[in-house]
């Protein structure tokens, strides 16, 4: 989809595929002592609170990529306040800190070395206590199988301890004394701060909140297939044994005169709609939409027209039974050129085909622009929440073509926008299983800061000039290189990776890609 102007930001992902134990310390202080320096003045420890203070905690130290850490912890039902962190690359001493609200859950460190091992420590701005994570190599990263769910926190356990330190230091001893019921393996260190400190003694009772999930279920992988050169490999790639649950080929398009035109083999190529496809399609996934596609004014003259309307409704219904597909997916695009009246007629149109579907038990998915910020839902008319209570199952964000915005030389999908998008969606539909983010399989090329490009396939890209050069954008993720004034961009497997643990990190499972045929897929 091409949108306009869009808006960067540099909130950085936290990422899913860590298990360590999880615990949340509620530090009270029972009675705080005065602390005397080895010169007799008294000092105030800085362990000061307001009944209990709930701290960060479940902090974990993990791979977001093969060249990127991602240091999280657990976010309160009501986030305030600030959190201070660092990563210390420990083999050469380096500490890199960061400042970020406590909500944000997550730090990324980019630029990783491989032989190197790091650890990570989180602790609230004023703060009583921290958590430092153990130690993990960068090597580890390259392999993906040390990536699995982090589960969320789900009972507390009805146990705490006492203790009285004169070192402020509340020990690994005392962690495995009030954590009796969570694994042992990766226990971090809780570290209570004051100024300075010598001698002297503080009482803190610390309880525990344990996981008893052992970690979440993935979500949907879904893959779009358009009709026509050059995605004609599609069929190869689906049924090559990769996962994709759900399959979605583009079987009609609305004409500007508003009325639906199915693609067929005959008039549109590969891909599109015959009977031999569509068994193809429900052979290789467990779901199948099949995808309506229009521009600005056919859904100006479809939902503008009652009759048009309810012919296009009862097509559409008893196209999904015909084929035995799970359900229609609405891809109506050119949402910047939406007037109010087309937008209140699409969300009439949703709703009636959305119960006729229903009705059937079929389902409806949508697809809609990709927003980040209140500066980009100003660009739009359109509004997730609107659909929150209408009978669509699936809202899919569109969350790539970045480049139309800003032109060649920039990346199809940066991760900070992706993440922003990912959080977005969360804060405006309640039930996350709804909600499928979209991301990129290909790339394209065009004349440096010029809007005039061309999308291509990864088995196109091979061929450009200058692939041998491709270097990796730190910012998305991406490949890209230059020849002459052209600039390229393209996804391998790796970009794939890891857009894939920048939706999952914000804690959405459910994830599109455009498009199957010609481009790379999932390492695993």
């Amino acid at each position: 989809m091409k949108t306009l102007l869009q808006k960067l930001h540099l909130y950085i992902v936290r990422w899913r595929y860590i298990i360590f134990p999880t615990l949340i310390l509620i530090l009270t202080v029972e009675s705080v002592l005065i602390l005397r320096t080895r010169s007799s003045q008294e000092v105030t420890p800085s362990l000061t609170a307001s009944g209990d203070v709930a701290l960060v905690s479940n902090a974990a130290l993990g791979c977001a990529s093969t060249t990127s850490l991602v240091l999280q912890w657990d976010v309160p039902a009501k986030p305030t306040g600030t959190v201070h962190g660092r990563i210390t690359d420990a083999t050469k001493g380096i500490d890199t800190n960061f400042t970020v609200p406590l909500a944000s859950g997550y730090y990324v460190l980019t630029g990783v070395v491989q032989s190197d091992s790091y650890y990570g420590s989180v602790w609230v701005v004023n703060g009583t206590a921290h958590i430092s994570t153990p130690r993990i190599s960068a090597e580890s990263c390259l392999d993906t199988s040390n990536r699995v769910a982090l589960a969320p926190l789900q009972t507390a356990v009805t146990a705490s301890k006492t203790i009285t330190t004169t070192q402020m230091q509340v020990s690994e001893d005392l962690l495995s004394q009030i954590q009796k019921s969570a694994p042992p393996v990766g226990r971090p260190r809780y570290t209570a701060a004051a100024p300075s400190p010598t001698e002297g003694s503080v009482t803190i009772t610390a309880t525990s909140l344990v996981n008893v999930q052992a970690g979440s279920s993935p979500g949907l992988i879904m893959a779009w297939i358009y009709p026509g050169d050059p995605a004609c490999n599609a069929p190869n790639e689906y049924s090559d044994g990769r996962k994709i649950d759900v399959l979605k080929p583009e079987y009609y398009t609305v004409q500007n005169d508003g009325t639906l035109l199915e693609l067929t083999t005959a008039n549109s190529g590969c891909n599109a709609y015959s009977a031999a496809n569509a068994a193809s399609i429900k052979q290789y996934s467990t779901q199948q939409f099949f995808t309506v596609s229009a521009n600005p004014p056919g859904i100006q003259a479809l939902v503008s027209n009652s009759t048009l309307s309810s012919t296009a409704i009862n097509t559409l219904v008893a196209f999904t039974k015909q084929i035995g597909f799970t359900g229609v997916e609405l891809d109506f695009e050119g949402y910047d050129e939406w007037s109010t009246q087309d937008y209140s007629n699409y969300k009439s149109f949703v709703t009636s085909l959305g119960n006729a579907l229903h009705t059937n038990g079929e389902k409806l998915m949508l697809d809609g622009p990709p927003i980040s910020d209140g500066e980009e839902q100003s660009y739009y008319l359109w509004k997730y929440e609107d659909f929150e209570t209408m009978p669509v199952d699936y809202m899919v964000v569109m969350a790539y073509d970045y480049q139309y915005s800003y032109g060649a030389g920039t990346p199809v999908e940066p991760l900070s926008w992706l993440t922003n998008i990912s959080l977005w969606m969360r804060s405006k539909i309640s039930d996350s299983s709804r909600i499928v983010i979209g991301i990129p399989s290909y790339g394209y090329h065009g004349t440096d800061g010029s809007y005039n490009i061309t999308i291509d396939t990864y088995a196109q890209s091979q061929t450009d000039p200058g692939f041998s050069t491709a270097t990796r954008d730190s910012s998305s993720s991406e490949m890209t290189f230059k020849h002459g004034k052209t600039d390229y961009f393209y996804q391998d497997q790796i970009a794939m990776d890891t857009k894939e643990a920048t939706v999952f990190a914000t804690g959405l499972s459910n994830i599109s890609v455009w498009h199957l045929g010609g481009n790379l897929w999932f390492s695993k």
